[in-house]
């Protein structure tokens, strides 16, 4: 489908300012395209919900939907717009204390660096 064509479906947001949607809209600026969603809600569960309820597309993180999407619940729809890479980043102070859930919230974030996330 081309973006052109989807955009012009009904689409399920997340608020504004959320990294993901700020990527899709900034996609659709540099094509002169805008979306008018039919619902923005910052809750990522309820607009899995309605659309596994057929309520419409949307523009969603792979790992939100990726056991939705392997149960076959949801489907991922092939468009012409580039592929969004996001990054994480983890920044701290080494010479200010660290509390003991700090430190082990920081082993965790090195434990899963690098480690690519992919739908078997």
């Amino acid at each position: 489908m081309t973006i052109q064509e989807l955009v012009e479906k009904p689409f399920l947001l997340t608020e504004q300012g959320a990294a993901y949607r700020y990527e899709l809209e900034r996609l659709l600026a540099d094509r002169d395209l805008e979306i008018f969603p039919i619902l923005e809600i910052g809750n990522t569960e309820t607009i899995i919900h309605l659309l596994k309820k057929g309520m419409g597309f949307s523009f969603l993180p792979e790992f939100t939907v990726r056991e939705e999407l392997r149960k076959k619940r949801l489907s991922e729809i092939q468009t012409d717009i580039p592929t969004v890479e996001m990054y994480s980043q983890l920044l701290y102070c080494r010479n200010k204390w660290v509390t003991q859930e700090m430190e082990r919230f920081i082993e965790l974030v090195k434990q899963y660096e690098g480690q690519e996330t992919k739908i078997d």
